[in-house]
């Protein structure tokens, strides 16, 4: 695989992969913040409160570092680490890429699809909660009540897989056809 296609890859899954730590810090680091807490205006975070900036820097700074060991929050915890071991995966395919051998690869990347069906729905999730967030609409029940880093960081996966299929698929044809031309190209007379 080229160079120009291979990094690009590497940083998306990356990316991803910065994009669902950060996830996870959230989702963790709100259940440590008791429903009283206030910013420095006074803007409370509580039940159905709108959510601030501040109350990001509030929740960030909750996060315990225990909370990314295994086991921690039970499933959800088995999710976060398969999610993590796909992208040791994917960093070492596309790294050490075969395109004599793309079936591989493929698959690799269209099973996660099957790892990560909450992915899914949770494109829809994924494309309004940040619109809801420059709205000044997000408030603390709409990352508590459902499975925030299943829906955000799964749907961010799910598209990045996606994107390394297209790419694979398409490096793949084009060695393919230089191959074909190389193979039925007319030996130049001397």
């Amino acid at each position: 695989m080229p160079r120009s296609l291979r990094i690009p890859l590497l940083l998306l899954i990356v990316g991803s992969l910065c994009f669902g730590l950060f996830l996870w810090g959230i989702e963790t680091g709100i259940g440590h913040v008791p429903y009283d807490r206030t910013d420095s205006l006074g803007h409370p975070m509580g039940f159905n409160d709108r959510l601030y900036p501040e109350h990001l820097e509030i929740i960030l700074r909750a996060i315990e570092p225990k909370d990314f060991l295994p086991g921690a929050h039970g499933l959800q915890s088995a999710y976060f680490w398969l999610y993590l071991l796909a992208h040791a995966v994917a960093i070492h395919r596309i790294a050490t890429v075969d395109l004599t051998r793309p079936r591989a690869n493929l698959i690799f990347f269209a099973a996660q699809l099957l790892l990560f069906p909450t992915g899914v729905p949770g494109l829809w999730v994924l494309i309004t909660y940040p619109i809801e967030w420059f709205r000044g609409r997000l408030d603390r029940e709409s990352i508590i009540d459902i499975p925030f880093f299943w829906a955000m960081a799964h749907s961010a996966w799910l598209l990045v897989s996606l994107v390394a299929i297209v790419v694979l698929f398409l490096a793949q044809r084009q060695l393919a056809w230089r191959t074909l031309r190389q193979a039925t190209a007319r030996p130049e007379p001397r």
